[in-house]
């Protein structure tokens, strides 16, 4: 409002001025041209036409001079963002969460996915429990800290000594020692298939040892991979991890 009428003013005293300007160059042009009529006439066309340019060029700076400016930060000097503008900004950001966390879900379930799409289009194997155990943890995602990590495979829990069995016929790939999985036996079942079995004790198998389904690879030992004492069970094909449950009924 205020420049507006800073505006107005501005432009009513240029107005006089030019009116008080065109006045007394009028009169000294008429002394020149004399009483002819049609130089008058002339000289009253051209210089109605030159004060209206020069009205029109004053109102279009009073205009720009008026017109709304945008709002400044003092702090950052940027633009200010107004209500309107923040809640369009959060639809967008919820928009890129909710696509991200799509995104997440769909690459935390591929590798389940892809073990029981495995388990449906492979001809699967005759398998059977390792052990008579409790099955007390699955395959899948988990939050340790702050990290996500794939469990892939299951652990059974089983009293320590417990007789872990083959669960299918093939030979023996590996047998070594882990950190934390202890003593693993590792079984090739041909046709890309192999099982693994974690925390042994006593092993009774030697590396390429031929094998039946049930024969003793060894005993459980005191540890496990959760609060109780047992083994942990992966199964595989073409290297992918499969969950052993598509595969086994456990108790």
């Amino acid at each position: 409002m205020i420049l507006k009428k800073a505006g107005k003013i501005k432009f009513w005293s240029g107005w006089k001025t030019l009116k008080e300007r065109f006045a007394q160059t009028f009169r000294g042009l008429s002394g020149c041209i004399g009483a002819d009529p049609r130089r008058r006439l002339v000289v009253g066309v051209l210089g109605f036409l030159v004060f209206v340019a020069i009205g029109w060029g004053i109102g279009r700076q009073i205009g720009f001079a008026g017109a709304a400016r945008p709002l400044v930060d003092k702090e950052t000097g940027s633009p200010e963002v107004g209500t309107a503008d923040l809640s369009v900004l959060v639809q967008e950001l919820q928009k890129e969460l909710s696509t991200l966390r799509h995104q997440v879900e769909q690459e935390s379930s591929a590798p389940a996915a892809r073990a029981q799409e495995n388990a449906k289009v492979l001809t699967p194997l005759e398998l059977i429990p390792p052990v008579e155990g409790k099955l007390i943890r699955r395959s899948g995602w988990e939050k340790k800290g702050d990290e996500w990590r794939y469990h892939s495979g299951v652990d059974l829990t089983v009293p320590p000594g417990t007789q872990v069995r083959a669960t299918a016929g093939g030979t023996v790939a590996s047998i070594k020692t882990e950190p934390v999985l202890g003593t693993v036996v590792a079984v090739d079942h041909g046709s890309g298939w192999r099982s693994l079995y974690a925390h042994l004790a006593r092993v009774q198998v030697a590396v390429g040892q031929e094998l039946t389904q049930g024969t003793p690879l060894g005993y459980s030992s005191g540890a496990g991979c959760g609060p109780e004492p047992g083994i942990h069970f992966n199964l595989y094909h073409q290297e992918e991890p499969v969950d052993p449950v598509t595969m086994i009924n456990f108790p």
